[in-house]
């Protein structure tokens, strides 16, 4: 049900956005009746949200750079690794369709998370020691 209004949004400015950070209180305000009956006004779908915030160039630039985190980030692990972890983050990545994750408490675990894993896999690969 909220997912129209921002689609809308979205086609006004495809490419830039120009809703700007946390655009959802200008596209549903929160006494709009049907943010009244759902008692949110957030879209639950972060792809969505970011290209309402930041258009087509935004999203792209956010998802290229979380793919260059990860991928720089898992180089130094093992086969079994890797893999493991590239699923974790593709696992978020999925739920961001149904979810807004970004701008959760779960969201700050898991970059927490993440960061120690890829922290330690540096500390245990020897070449970047030396």
């Amino acid at each position: 049900m909220l997912w129209p209004p921002f689609k809308q949004a979205a086609r006004e400015s495809p490419w830039v956005g120009w809703w700007g950070l946390g655009a959802s209180n200008a596209i549903i305000p929160p006494d709009r009746e049907i943010a009244r009956l759902i008692q949110s006004w957030a879209a639950h779908h972060e792809y969505l949200r970011m290209q309402v915030e930041g258009g087509e160039i935004g999203r792209g630039l956010l998802v290229g750079l979380f793919v260059q985190w990860v991928v720089r980030h898992t180089r130094a692990f093992t086969r079994t690794e890797k893999l493991s972890m590239r699923l974790v983050v593709l696992g978020f990545a999925v739920h961001s369709f149904i979810d807004n994750v970004l701008i959760s408490t779960t969201a700050c675990v898991f970059f927490t998370f993440s960061t120690a894993v890829f922290a330690s896999g540096r500390l245990l690969n020897t070449s970047e020691l030396a």
